[in-house]
């Protein structure tokens, strides 16, 4: 939030966040929190107390004290268009947490884009032929506005 206050007091412009992983929640929780142009979201997870049940079989999101890193809590809050980019063979974050964001946010009527990156995993999914050009697209159709 500090960083997004800095850049926003200094900025004459648009603010766009940008996340991956664990990342992409940060940038979802300071749209939900800050008025942002755009979200670009790269392999996000819906809950990462889910990520750490699939990890360890603890019951995670049940624990006291446990960071939920809760990005379908958050989604409703969100107003600004979103990107979001998915690995099919993402073996980290299932692209259906992806999948489960992007309906979250189009229930509170937010605008999304779901691109899923066929044959990328969690690690190359940033390096996937056409990715910083869906970016790029998105970032010049929402920003022309």
């Amino acid at each position: 939030m500090a960083a997004y206050d800095w850049a926003a007091a200094r900025g004459d412009g648009r603010i766009v966040v940008q996340g991956y992983s664990l990342g992409a929640a940060v940038a979802l929780y300071v749209a939900s929190q800050r008025d942002v142009a755009a979200v670009v979201l790269d392999a996000p997870f819906a809950r990462m107390c889910e990520q750490m049940r699939r990890a360890s079989y603890l019951p995670a999101c049940r624990l006291p004290m446990v960071q939920k890193w809760d990005s379908l809590a958050v989604a409703s809050k969100v107003t600004a268009p979103v990107l979001i980019q998915h690995g099919t063979q993402d073996q980290l974050i299932p692209i259906s947490d992806g999948r489960r964001l992007a309906s979250a946010l189009i229930d509170a009527g937010a605008l999304v884009a779901f691109e899923p990156s066929v044959g990328a995993n969690h690690n190359t999914l940033p390096t996937t032929r056409g990715h910083q050009a869906k970016i790029e697209v998105f970032l010049a159709e929402v920003l022309s506005n």
